[in-house]
């Protein structure tokens, strides 16, 4: 399964606001290229233990994404868990096909609206 980016690439953008909606929106544009094969696979891999195993790496990229972004928002203690939650979801590709597909947001509406949701709970 291919990676869209690499989250390193993320890091010259300083903003956190801005490294998030980069970060979404080609994270986004990923799934609207790969959504066939993501719904099927993501579908399907809890109920095999060899795709358990094959998918992994995949989980553990997306851990990385998610904290490469978090990094940007010098978040701490119980506001960082609630970032991490936050950008969890955000990241998720049934919350994008939720935001997409079934409430037909295009894409820079889907990320605005996480982009929001996320700048929201940093304020709190």
């Amino acid at each position: 399964m291919a990676l869209m980016v690499e989250p390193s690439s993320w890091a010259d953008v300083a903003d956190a606001e801005e490294r998030l909606r980069v970060a979404l929106s080609e994270v986004y544009a990923y799934f609207s290229r790969e959504e066939a094969m993501l719904s099927n696979v993501l579908r399907d891999a809890p109920l095999d233990p060899v795709a358990q195993e094959t998918m992994a790496p995949f989980y553990q990229y997306w851990e990385t994404v998610r904290d490469t972004i978090a990094n940007a928002f010098g978040a701490s203690g119980e506001r960082y868990e609630a970032l991490l939650a936050a950008l969890a979801l955000a990241l998720d590709f049934q919350t994008w096909r939720t935001l997409v597909r079934q409430q037909e947001l295009n894409q820079d509406r889907a990320v605005g609206l996480m982009v929001g949701m996320v700048r929201c709970l940093m304020r709190t």
